[in-house]
């Protein structure tokens, strides 16, 4: 048979789910002398200032000292940029309010609202279909 027939595919080993990395399920978070940890299901979204990024949960922002590109890397595909500055954890997103250009904002459940740019738009929502 010519390659990339089924039987190729069904001779080819699966990736041992053993090697593959695991998720960040918590963060720990620095605070004047106090180490905070933050369960990453309780983010709701993600915004950057500087290089700090804000944890925004219901009830709290703590500041993490990193950038969102190596903190995206790390939780893996439950987030997804929604903006430059911001991304939202997909499983928080009630809906979407989009302006006239495209931009608009994420409607959280919390209530909250994220950022939502046109280049971002079509990715966000493909990853939500």
């Amino acid at each position: 048979m010519p390659p990339g027939t089924t039987a190729d595919a069904a001779q080819a080993s699966p990736v041992p789910t053993a090697l593959l990395p695991e998720r960040v399920q918590h963060l720990l978070v620095n605070e004047r002398g106090l180490t905070r940890i933050v369960r990453v299901d309780e983010i709701e979204w993600l915004e950057t200032a500087d290089n700090y990024v804000i944890l925004h949960t219901a009830d709290s922002h703590p500041l993490l000292r990193q950038t969102l590109s190596a903190l995206l890397e790390q939780l893996g595909g439950a987030f997804q940029r929604s903006h430059r500055r911001a991304a939202v954890r997909l499983a928080s997103i009630s809906g979407i309010a989009a302006n006239d250009k495209g931009d608009g904002d994420i409607l959280l459940r919390s209530g909250a609202r994220a950022p939502l740019s046109r280049a971002y738009r079509a990715a966000l929502l493909a990853h939500l279909a």
